[in-house]
């Protein structure tokens, strides 16, 4: 008896034990996030909450359940820094309906495992390294969002995005993708956002795209798509910002319905395109020639066509000739943009056999300086991460070298410029420029870590700012994202002031820049902006000014004494800071359409709005909480900035001052502009070309 009650006791004890450990342990769904957290390379730092002790990841960042089953609904964790690639194990959360991983720091292909994510309704995964083609295991019919821009995407758009019929917004923009627009998108009737732009698609623009009754915002610009804009699309009523610009498009350009509404920027770069819309009358059609009656043969009998008179005035000469000149400047300019594609990717694989040569080198003879303990890794590792560089990791170029993406084991992130090996001179003249370069810190230039000479190239070692440019973050912004407001555009106003005032009076020897513009003035994840390659022109040696024979800079943020002389001094910088005030308040690009249209540039511009008395049509209307004074100030500033004479600009200390004063608040009607008054006596911001 006493056998059985012991038995029993134990039974019991046993089952509690169970119970409590069943009660205490992580959910299924819990486990599958832990899993996907360990694979990030750095998964302490960014999800600390998310612990193995607690019951379920309800109460973890990011993370929600349904309150019922506690299963999770819900994965959101953009702007994490998270690093390293998507765990396949996602696809085993199928009540997720919600996954957002964008503005991170992933690489990688999208895991084939999320087509067992049935529920899911939207998918944000924007701002990663992501590559790879578009997975058919995305297109569930109950997605609702699906946005992958600014990717390596590559390969076509399946027929099978027909299914996703709840879709509401498809983003597939400034990616590799090639071939048509499947005409299945007429099944995607709740969609109200479709942005393809920046592709290499081609053929017709599918006349099925007119069925979307629903669609607001349709984005195809920067293809090659060919044939004639679809009358079918007039039939949108719902359709506000249309642009198909930069195809091969022909013909006329409907004027029935919404295609009425739109102006010549939304057709620009189709040389083939006529219409009001574009200011480019269509040649009217021939009629019909009367067919002639055939006759018999005076010899035999038997009906002959009729003799066509030739020569010059025939009008079948005419329209064959005409016929023939069209279709050779079409295949001309067919054959122009495949040439100019074919350099740009002949480019890309020059710089991927320039990087395959950096890496052998790298490995045989090269030296790694870091400056100040700035790059804390062993030598033999950050040498290692650079022989592991490859095609994917190429992230920009510009006009002193190509960019790469260095992504060490940690998961933090730097910037590598390879510098082509003439750039420098001799290695004696490269490493004392360094030196000194690498002795200027600020918190507003981008933080040279060190750099790597090898015998075939020169590589620089940067932060690497996850935000991108001023210029992406300012103007590829898409309709329905809120534009950067006037406290942050100040904010990086006073910060890339204060970079430049450092290079011009803190730093000795002291320099200029050259080429200040706004996609030179990168952001970090709190908006700080940083000023980026500083000091790769010439370094002053002590004189005030320096003559080049080779003149650096970019159109439209260039002073035009520079332009003239080559002679490049601060105030040249602070003429193109000026422009970027400009940028900064129209919120349009210095070479904005609108302004080459009209011969001019923003300066320009600007300077013809001062003389109509319509400066306030200078300000960024779309800018969230603007501020009349504030604006008025920085215009005024400016102004001053893009004096036609030199002397007349204020230093980058004068201006730095200027937007950090209290005091300085004049009221709008005491503004002056003298130095844009007189444009008949003397060169101006007004008159400015582009």
């Amino acid at each position: 008896m006493v056998m059985k009650f012991g038995l029993a006791a134990h039974l019991y004890a046993l089952v509690v034990v169970l119970l409590v450990g069943y009660a205490h342990a992580l959910t299924h769904d819990g486990q599958i996030l832990l899993r996907f957290k360990a694979n990030l390379l750095n998964p302490e730092d960014v999800l600390p909450s998310w612990n193995k002790s607690d019951d379920t990841p309800c109460a973890w960042v990011g993370v929600r359940c349904n309150a019922n089953t506690s299963r999770v609904t819900y994965l959101n964790i953009p702007y994490k820094r998270l690093s390293g690639s998507i765990s396949a194990e996602l696809g085993k959360l199928t009540q997720l309906r919600r996954l957002g991983l964008h503005e991170n720091r992933l690489v990688g292909p999208i895991p084939s495992s999320v087509r067992n994510l049935t529920f899911l309704r939207a998918l944000y995964l924007r701002g990663n390294a992501l590559s790879g083609n578009i997975p058919d295991q995305c297109q569930h019919s109950r997605v609702t969002y699906l946005n992958i821009p600014y990717k390596r995407l590559s390969g076509s758009i399946s027929a099978e995005l027909g299914k996703l019929t709840q879709l509401r917004r498809l983003g597939l923009h400034e990616n590799r993708l090639v071939g048509p627009i499947p005409s299945s998108v007429r099944n995607l009737t709740f969609l109200r956002a479709l942005y393809l732009r920046g592709n290499a698609l081609s053929g017709n623009i599918p006349d099925e795209l007119g069925e979307l009754m629903n669609i607001e915002v349709l984005d195809v610009s920067r293809n090659m798509l060919t044939g004639a804009i679809p009358e079918s699309l007039g039939n949108l009523p719902k359709l506000q910002f249309f642009n198909v610009s930069s195809n091969f498009l022909v013909g006329a350009i409907p004027t029935n319905g919404s295609m009425g509404n739109f102006s010549s920027a939304s057709f620009s770069g189709n040389m083939g395109l006529c219409g009001v819309q574009v200011n480019k009358t269509c040649a009217e059609p021939s009629p019909p020639a009367p067919t002639p009656a055939l006759e018999p043969s005076p010899c035999t009998g038997a009906i002959l066509p009729p003799v066509i008179e030739e020569g010059p005035k025939s009008a079948k000469y005419i329209n064959a000739l005409l016929i023939a000149v069209t279709g050779i400047s079409i295949l001309f300019g067919i054959f122009s943009f495949l040439g100019y594609f074919l350099v740009r990717r002949n480019n890309h694989k020059h710089a991927f056999a320039g990087l395959e040569e950096v890496k052998s080198s790298i490995a045989s003879e090269a030296k790694l300086v870091m400056f100040h303990g700035d790059l804390p890794y062993p030598s033999k590792e950050v040498v290692k991460k650079i022989e592991m560089l490859d095609e994917t990791d190429i992230i920009g170029s510009g006009g002193f070298g190509t960019v790469h993406r260095l992504v060490m084991d940690d998961g933090s992130w730097f910037a590598v410029k390879k510098i082509s090996k003439n750039g420098f001179g001799s290695d004696r003249l490269f490493e004392r420029e360094l030196e000194i370069l690498g002795s200027f810190k600020h918190r507003n230039l981008v933080n040279l870590r060190g750099y790597c000479n090898s015998p075939t190239s020169k590589l620089l070692i940067y932060d690497y700012l996850p935000y991108g440019s001023l210029d992406e973050f300012l103007h590829e912004r898409e309709p329905h994202e809120t534009p950067l407001n006037w406290t942050a555009r100040l904010g990086i106003a006073i910060g890339a002031a204060r970079a430049l005032a450092y290079l011009h009076h803190d730093c000795c020897p002291r320099i200029i820049h050259r080429d200040i513009k706004s996609s030179n003035i990168l952001l970090d994840d709190n908006l700080e902006p940083h000023v980026s390659d500083f000091g790769l022109a010439k370094l002053l040696d002590g004189d005030k000014s320096h003559v080049t024979t080779i003149v650096a800079g970019t159109f439209g943020y260039l002073a035009p004494e520079y332009m003239y002389s080559g002679r490049a001094t601060e105030k040249g910088d602070v003429y193109s800071y000026g422009v970027v005030l400009l940028e900064l308040l129209s919120g349009r690009r210095p070479t904005d359409l609108c302004f080459v249209e009209k011969g001019l540039n923003v300066v320009g511009w600007v300077g013809s709005c001062i003389r109509e008395n319509r400066h306030k049509d200078i300000f960024d209307t779309k800018c969230p909480g603007a501020l009349k004074e504030s604006m008025e100030n920085v215009l005024q500033i400016a102004i001053m900035c893009i004096a036609a004479d030199p002397d007349s600009r204020p230093t980058m200390e004068q201006v730095v001052q200027m937007l950090e004063s209290d005091t300085f608040s004049p009221c709008p009607s005491d503004l002056e502009y003298d130095s844009l008054d007189d444009a008949e006596t003397k060169t101006v911001p007004g008159d400015s070309k582009v």
